[in-house]
């Protein structure tokens, strides 16, 4: 599975879809219709914090790795050693992130309110792209 390259841009409508608690577990899909025939899904797992929006246009996710502008653009003050700062934005929403150990995108086939091809291995078949972040 190839690595996301940051800024990662997706020039598609994403919903937050489902938080898991236990796992720390977000999932961001945008829905596939005739314009766009595909199912786009962002996975954050291990999350320690976040700020977003319900409904995100044109969303661009970066890895942010200076301290400074974690604090004084975020305002994150702190983040432990296992997780990364991806800070999101879109046409609707300016100033977003998530503090999360790891981000999966999956792009397949299936439908809006399937279960996630990210999640369940069985559904591999109907994946066209999938790419991580987890260093």
């Amino acid at each position: 599975m190839p690595k996301i390259v940051f800024p990662l841009k997706l020039h598609r409508r994403f919903e937050f879809f489902s938080y898991i608690v236990g796992h720390g577990g977000l999932l961001l899909r945008s829905r596939n219709s005739a314009e766009y025939p595909t199912r786009i899904e962002l996975m954050f797992k291990d999350i320690e914090e976040m700020r977003l929006q319900n409904t995100m246009e044109e969303l661009e996710i970066d890895l942010i790795t200076d301290p400074e502008r974690i604090n004084d653009q975020l305002g994150v003050t702190e983040v432990h050693e296992s997780r990364h700062v991806f800070a999101l934005s879109a046409a609707n929403f300016r100033t977003g992130y998530v503090v999360a150990g790891a981000l999966y995108l999956a792009e397949d086939d299936l439908g809006f309110s399937e279960p996630s091809a990210i999640e369940h291995k069985d559904l591999e078949s109907h994946v066209m792209r999938s790419e991580y972040f987890n260093d």
